[in-house]
Parts: structure tokens; sequence; C-alpha cells
């Protein structure tokens, strides 16, 4: 198992290392200008450190985008496929989850208590939804059916869903 950094100047000595056979990707004009568009998948993935989305989908840059956020939650990545559907052709959209994820341990108001014990929060806590799983298949469901309900998605992209089996096969599962 690798053990985590410890703190920002490990990261910071890392990337001098990653920094010694960097090439630079293409430049954001170059999509803004039409020559770089080109169809692109974007996967919605929980921000746990233990999922590593480039890893267990063997793929390099420019290939996919990924969208990170707890739970792996798609209305929190709305934002961002609007912003890349600026930039390029979306022609898929794919949220996975998966098994073992903090946010099947935790529920909106266990979240709610915590803030409150830390003194944090304002009027809107108490209604704040963050993206609690109860069923983690269930939660892919959903999160499916809002993309496809979404005034905000084409309806030509196609949207599909996974759980990600952390535990034992490290297999995308369809949902």
């Amino acid at each position: 198992m690798t053990s985590l950094p410890p703190n920002v100047d490990s990261l910071v000595s890392r990337n001098k290392e990653y920094s010694k056979t960097y090439t630079s990707p293409h430049d954001v004009a170059h999509f803004l200008s039409g020559k770089g568009k080109f169809a692109m998948v974007i996967l919605i993935s929980c921000c746990d450190p233990r999922i590593i989305p480039e890893e267990f989908g063997l793929f390099k840059r420019e290939e996919y985008v990924v969208v990170r956020n707890a739970g792996g939650r798609a209305e929190p990545a709305i934002r961002d496929i609007c912003v890349l559907s600026t930039m390029t052709e979306i022609t898929d959209v794919v949220v996975i989850h998966h098994s073992d994820c903090g946010m099947t341990h935790l529920t909106n108001d266990a979240i709610r208590s915590s803030m409150k014990s830390r003194g944090l929060g304002d009027e809107k806590l108490d209604t704040f939804e963050f993206g609690e799983i109860l069923n983690l298949k269930q939660s892919v469901k959903d999160d499916i059916e809002f993309l496809k309900n979404s005034p905000y998605i084409s309806k030509e992209i196609k949207v599909s869903g996974f759980v990600f089996d952390l535990l034992d096969t490290g297999l995308l599962i369809p949902v």
C-alpha cells in the first residue's frame, strides 16, 4: 500500500521529479478555436484518494475528462459539464460510484451535526444536501436520471453508470 504524502513539501518535491519529463498539452485556445474540438467522454467519479480513474481506466492526458467530488455525484458536476461542452463535443457522461465510499457511511444529518459541532455553517445548513448514498446502485441510477432530465445536458449525450468494485475485483460493474 502506498502511503499518502505527509505534507505540502512532499507534493512539491514529487512535482519537481515529474517536471523533469513533462511535456505540455494543447493550450485552451487550441480548443476554443475549433482546431482541437473532438468528441469527449466525461467521467464523474468520487474524490476518494483510493479511486484513481486514470489508473483503473488505463488512460492518459486528453483521452477523458474526470470530474471528481465527494460520492461522485452528478449534481455538483453540472457546472463542469456545461463549461466543457462549450469547448468540445461531449458524447458521453459516465457516472462512477464505488464500493466502500465514505458517502455510504455518512448521512446528510451526520455531516450537518459535525459541522455544527465545529461552529460551521449558516442558515442554509439545515437544508443543504451533501449527496449521501443510502443505496449504492440506486444512487447511480438517480444520477443517471438526473443528468438525462437536466435542461443543461444535451439529449444527444449518452449517459451511463457503473459501480467500481474497490475492495475486491477492481472492475467497473454496469448499473
